[in-house]
C-alpha cells in the first residue's frame, strides 16, 4: 500500500519555458538556461551541463513571456535564489535543478 503524497508547495507551478540567466554571488554570468516550470516561490531549471550544488546561492534573471493579441514581450524578474535539489529528468536526458527564490515573486501567471 502506498501513502498519498503530501503537497508541500505553497505556490502553484506553471509549465513555462522562461529564458533564465544564472549569475554567481559575485555578479558573474555563469550560464543561460530555460525553466521547465516556474512559480512565485521558485523554478525548475532544464537539464544543463553546468553543475550546481544543493545549498548554493545564485542570482537569477528570469524572463517571463507576456502576450496580448498584438504583442509579445518578456518581463524581467531578478531574484536571489538557493539550489534546493538536483533531480533526474523524466526522460533521462540529464539532471534538472530546483531553486527557491529568496523572496516570493509576483509573476501573475495564468493558465
Amino acid at each position: 500500500m502506498t501513502r498519498p503524497s503530501i503537497e508541500r508547495r505553497v505556490h502553484r507551478r506553471f509549465d513555462i519555458a522562461c529564458p533564465t540567466t544564472v549569475i554567481d554571488e559575485n555578479g558573474r554570468e555563469l550560464f543561460r538556461v530555460k525553466t521547465a516550470n516556474v512559480s512565485d516561490g521558485g523554478a525548475l531549471l532544464q537539464p544543463d551541463v553546468h553543475a550546481m550544488e544543493p545549498g548554493q546561492g545564485v542570482h537569477l534573471n528570469l524572463r517571463v513571456p507576456r502576450q496580448t493579441p498584438n504583442t509579445f514581450m518578456y518581463e524581467d524578474f531578478f531574484s536571489g535564489a538557493r539550489v534546493i535539489r538536483l533531480q533526474p529528468t523524466g526522460d533521462g536526458s540529464g539532471t534538472a535543478t530546483a531553486v527557491m527564490f529568496a523572496q516570493p515573486l509576483k509573476l501573475e501567471l495564468e493558465v
